[in-house]
């Protein structure tokens, strides 16, 4: 399977490295020819970079991995996305005095502004809950970290379900793309409790049993 990466900063890198690294074909979008070629140069497996402009007719499944003010035009720059499925790993944070907020869309969400702004495309939410640091290969040291998803589209659930545990993820279904807001929410709490908390960035929430 062939995944495209549009974003070149720590979740879109890691996620790219450790997708490579259990055998998918990565690639990202470069805007300008060998702007991702620092990043490419230290990553095992096979990974490259293509124009933007062409990546979606490249690849199967685009991750989107870019600041909230960039996501709308970034896909629109990566070519028509009908059918595609696209992993929305975007938290829109803001801050004010009283600290960090979920910034409102009119849509409710990141993802529900995704789905209304490309209604051909198949968007999931996923990756936004935990950061940069337990994404990339070898970060985990043992540890099997939650991905929540949230879709309407089930095939499209199951298809990034599996990508997630063929890279060492677990899953846990979060229902329909309506609960992406929720996910938003969890990965504005976890920027306070890991930045401003004092827990430090290598931590993640973990959904277990009681009894």
């Amino acid at each position: 399977m062939r995944i495209g990466i549009i974003g070149k900063g720590a979740v879109g890198a890691s996620l790219g490295q450790r997708l490579a690294s259990v055998g998918y074909c990565v690639r990202f979008g470069e805007r300008i020819s060998g702007e991702a070629s620092g990043l490419i140069a230290g990553m095992s497996g096979d990974v490259g970079a293509l124009p933007l402009r062409s990546l979606a007719a490249e690849v199967e499944v685009l991750l989107l991995a870019v600041p909230a003010s960039a996501a709308v035009e970034a896909l629109h720059a990566a070519g028509p996305l009908a059918g595609k499925v696209v992993i929305d790993c975007i938290n829109p944070v803001g801050h004010d005095d009283g600290g960090l907020f979920v910034s409102q869309l009119p849509e409710g969400s990141m993802s529900a502004h995704l789905s209304s702004s490309f209604p051909s495309a198949r968007i999931v939410k996923a990756f936004n809950t935990f950061g940069a640091e337990s994404m990339g290969p070898g970060a985990l040291r043992g540890a099997r970290v939650d991905v929540h998803l949230a879709t309407d589209d089930e095939d499209a659930r199951a298809q990034v379900a599996a990508i997630c545990e063929t890279a060492g993820f677990s899953v846990v279904h979060c229902g329909s793309l309506r609960n992406a807001a929720l996910l938003e929410h969890m990965g504005v709490l976890w920027i306070q409790l890991a930045v401003f908390g004092g827990n430090g960035r290598d931590v993640a929430f973990k959904l277990s049993a009681t009894r």
